[in-house]
């Protein structure tokens, strides 16, 4: 059995102190975000009112008012559950945002399709999400046998005009 030294006690305790408070500090950070998102919900009324503007520059501030909050409701997601697809997630919205709102020379255009092209590559080949996976017949039988659990914890509602 091998003995740690105290040395070895307080780093190990330092570094378990730096992970925790990161992990909190990440989730004030989403918390501020979702504030923000709905403070900007708010403004909703508004946004569509600019709508009734003629021209083609209302709607596409409507859209990247649209964008921006999708972006950043994505970013929670990665905020709390940082896994690969996530990320490929809201670097894909990014780089279309960017897409469809700005006003790219063709080569810049052609660049953001191929890093789209490319993160959809990475998803496909690199990696399998769960929504992705095949399920094998006994994960199928599970899923049904959990499925019937959960209707016969529902109680059955009788019409109170049906007679026997």
């Amino acid at each position: 059995m091998k003995h740690e030294s105290t040395a070895e006690k307080i780093l190990m305790a330092g570094k378990n102190f730096i992970y925790h408070f990161l992990e909190y500090l990440q989730f004030f950070v989403a918390l501020t975000i979702i504030v923000a998102i709905v403070i900007t919900l708010l403004t909703i009324p508004q946004q569509l009112g600019m709508l009734t503007d003629v021209g083609s520059e209302s709607l596409i501030a409507f859209l990247e008012y649209v964008i921006n909050v999708i972006i950043s409701i994505e970013l929670i997601a990665v905020l709390m559950h940082q896994t690969l697809d996530s990320i490929v997630e809201i670097l894909s919205l990014a780089i279309t945002r960017e897409l469809i709102l700005q006003h790219l020379h063709t080569y810049e255009f052609l660049i953001g399709v191929l890093a789209v092209a490319v993160l959809f590559a990475i998803r496909k080949f690199l990696f399998i999400t769960k929504k992705d996976k095949p399920r094998s017949s006994a994960e199928d039988m599970a899923v049904s046998i959990d499925e019937e659990d959960t209707r016969r914890d529902v109680p059955e509602i009788v019409s109170a005009d049906k007679t026997n």
